[in-house]
Order: structure tokens, then sequence, then C-alpha cells
């Protein structure tokens, strides 16, 4: 876990968890940063990002873990995602308007992010550099660019394992 300079409470949050996991402290320089820390520390072959407005489902890292076993060809696996606004489900993700792409991927991605809160290959993650802590927005997307462009490939279960939580600003 990579707390970003947190003030919410999260590393007393964590201690009930003991060794159980590895909490990362630092100060605040940003979600890339955040992002670039944990891939850095992390030892698995895949990583997750949990941001702190969305939620996952209980068996979201499970699918994500069975598509990625089931399919050793992505670099990117991902799951769809309900949007919630005060606590009410107001679409998908991967709706019509912005359907998960299978097939085009190279061109897709450039023109709509179709991925969204992905575990990534962390092995094809450090070969495009991570994600670029310059960037104020959009990093993680500008990420999955590069890689996508680089030759991985992205998989989905057309299930909302995941519920971005709208809010202002978002």
């Amino acid at each position: 876990v990579v707390d970003d300079g947190s003030t919410d409470g999260t590393g007393d949050a964590l201690r009930a968890y003991g060794e159980r996991i590895r909490y990362i402290r630092r100060e605040n320089a940003g979600a890339a940063a955040a992002f670039d820390g944990g891939l850095e520390a992390a030892s698995g072959d895949f990583v997750v990002v949990l941001d702190a407005d969305d939620v996952f489902e209980p068996e979201r890292i499970e699918a994500l873990s069975e598509l990625a076993t089931a399919r050793p060809d992505l670099d990117i696996v991902t799951t769809d995602a309900a949007w919630e606004s005060e606590g009410r489900v107001v679409g998908r993700f991967n709706g019509a308007a912005n359907p998960f792409e299978v097939e085009n991927q190279r061109a897709a991605i450039l023109e709509r992010c179709f991925i969204v809160a992905p575990a990534v290959r962390r092995s094809s993650v450090l070969r495009v550099g991570g994600q670029d802590t310059e960037l104020q927005v959009s990093a993680d997307w500008d990420c999955w660019i590069r890689m996508i462009l680089g030759g991985s490939k992205a998989g989905s279960v057309d299930e909302p394992l995941l519920r971005y939580r709208l809010r202002e600003g978002s």
C-alpha cells in the first residue's frame, strides 16, 4: 500500500494487517509517483491500483487473476466499472458509448480510454518506464497508451466489479 501523504488515518487503519501487507508512506507527490513507487516495491507479476474514490467488489481481484491466468498473452487485465453517484449506480464505464475494445486496441486507445483501473503486468509497465510523473492528469492512460503501442494486449471481464464513485471534480 502506497500512501501518498494522506491525512485520513490510512496508516492506523492498516496496522491491524501487520506483516501481511507492506505499507509505504511518502510525502504527497501525486498519483503517478505513488504508482511508480508501488511498482518498484512490488514483487508480484501484476499490480493494481485502488484509488480512494473507488471500491472493488469482493470478487474483483479473483476475476482479474482468473483472466490473467487464462490469457497469459495479456499485460493489462480489467473489469467493467459501475459509475456511482450519491450511492446510486448511474451508468457503466464500458457502456454503449465506450465499449471495451477487443479488435483494434492500438487505434482505439488513442481515441478513448476503454481501460479502467486495470491490473498490469509489472515487467511490461517497467519496460515503458512506468507512469509519467510530469503529467498532472491522465498519467495512467498515457501509460496504457505506451504499453499498447509497445505491443501489450488488454482483456476485460464484462462485469462491473469496480465502483467508480463520481464526485465533484472527478
